[in-house]
């Protein structure tokens, strides 16, 4: 009955009431192109990953942009010398365990040298974490095999490629692989699934699949959905206007070379009778020197051409759609045009307040999800072999690390050093946390102010008038 009666109203031209609704929602002329599909995580990356690592890495090759962020990325985050090590291994009373400290230290600097911490030999520590930062940036995600063998413990850092994104099935177990990747009904990650070479090697032996389990894989990745068994290139949102970008700055600049060679053609009056000088083809030969005064050959005339190249808009434009770029990257615009040009000291401290949030929130991924997991593994395999000589049957008490990440100098440091010392002297702050602010270790600092002070001593020096409590 209802349906009959709304029939009949809408002939008579009655239009029922439409229900309150979020406009985001609404269907209409301006919306009709805003794709709105209901497909779960893995189910996108699965239909798109290969593409967008593909392009991600020809951007990486041909685009300045993405290399400045790529390499800001590794600056930021890793600076020059990677995270450090800082062991904070106690008594029972909670003092310093400095013995056990000092040989968990120097032993993970040795293993740090290239001879000792890959399979190839070939790359450090810091190799092995800046290439972990940058694959996992632009690829979307890496793999680390972790390798305990005679010759000890070593990674094997492998491409997302190796992990086959087309393996997809259910196991006899009642797992499910997806990309390459096993899960169990949780989720949880069991096994990773990897080709013993790269797909794209030529090579008339076809890659094979190995079935790695889970404790010896670290699969670093940044989720975006709940469910997300594979990560997705950071760049996503903005590679498309950087790719249409560096068309558009290439075409300008062809533009303007075209333009700056002030062209122009010879227009015969006549089909026939040119005289004049030609090269072996046929072309139309003219000198051209400053403050010359030409006669043009008969029949004739000449006809300028002066394109206007690049235009006037060509900066603004760059810079507003570098802008929108820059946001899409989680980057300051500053850093990737590296433009400062307008600048001051309150502008451009708030913008790198806001930018190094995020560098420092990389950070703590990038321990959380490698470097830890890299070190208890070392940790480890070294303390069951007797390479470090301490109890394997404390390994609890000898996981306490403190990771020291790259820390930054502030654009004028005196008054950031002044804030900080008032900070301290009306208790807002510790000395502590000063030092670790700035990416040292308050220890470390007061044993070296100590050797400072008896080497002076030692020396002949006058022993400062202030010391550090």
């Amino acid at each position: 009955m209802n349906k009959l009666i709304a029939k009949i109203a809408a002939r008579l031209g009655f239009r029922p009431i439409q229900k309150r609704s979020y406009q985001g929602a609404a269907i209409s002329r301006l919306t009709n192109d805003w794709l709105n599909p209901v497909t779960s995580a893995d189910q996108e990356i699965r239909a798109s990953l290969s593409r967008l690592r593909q392009r991600c890495r020809e951007l990486e090759r041909n685009n300045d942009y993405v290399r400045r962020f790529l390499s800001g990325l590794e600056s930021n985050v890793l600076g020059h010398t990677g995270v450090g090590l800082q062991m904070k291994v106690t008594e029972n009373g909670g003092r310093p365990d400095v013995l056990a400290n000092d040989l968990v230290e120097r032993a993970w600097n040795d293993w740090s040298r290239s001879e000792s911490c890959t399979v190839t030999g070939r790359m450090t520590w810091f190799d092995v974490q800046r290439l972990a930062l940058r694959s996992t940036a632009r690829d979307g995600d890496c793999v680390l095999r972790m390798i305990r063998d005679a010759e000890g413990f070593r990674l094997q850092l492998l491409e997302g490629d190796r992990l086959d994104i087309n393996f997809n099935q259910d196991t006899a177990g009642g797992n499910e692989v997806r990309m390459g990747v096993e899960i169990d009904r949780f989720g949880k990650p069991v096994a990773y699934h990897l080709l013993d070479k790269h797909p794209a090697d030529t090579s008339a032996v076809q890659a094979k699949r190995e079935r790695i389990p889970a404790d010896q894989v670290i699969h670093p990745f940044i989720t975006d959905r709940i469910a997300q068994t594979r990560g997705t290139p950071w760049m996503v949102s903005a590679m498309t206007r950087l790719q249409m970008l560096g068309a558009y700055e290439e075409a300008e600049l062809t533009a303007a070379r075209v333009a700056a060679s002030k062209m122009g053609f010879l227009v015969k009056e006549r089909s026939e009778g040119y005289i004049g000088d030609t090269d072996e083809a046929g072309n139309t030969l003219m000198e051209v020197e400053p403050g010359a005064i030409e006669e043009l050959p008969m029949g004739t005339t000449f006809q300028s051409w002066n394109p206007e190249h690049p235009t006037g808009n060509y900066s603004s434009f760059v810079k507003s759609t570098l802008r929108g770029i820059a946001a899409g990257l989680g980057v300051s615009y500053n850093m990737l045009a590296n433009d400062l040009e307008g600048v001051n000291y309150s502008s451009i401290r708030a913008g790198l307040l806001d930018e190094r949030e995020y560098y420092k929130a990389v950070q703590r991924w990038f321990i959380d999800s490698v470097i830890t997991p890299v070190f208890e593994g070392w940790l480890e395999t070294n303390l069951l072999n007797g390479t470090i000589n301490l109890p394997a049957a404390k390994l609890d008490k000898f996981k306490k690390p403190q990771w020291l990440p790259r820390r930054w100098a502030w654009v004028d440091p005196l008054k950031d050093q002044q804030a900080s010392i008032l900070a301290v002297d009306n208790h807002f702050k510790s000395k502590r946390q000063v030092v670790a602010e700035m990416g040292g270790d308050y220890e470390s600092v007061l044993r070296e102010i100590k050797q400072d002070e008896e080497l002076a001593a030692d020396v002949g020096l006058e022993k400062p008038s202030e010391s550090v409590d």
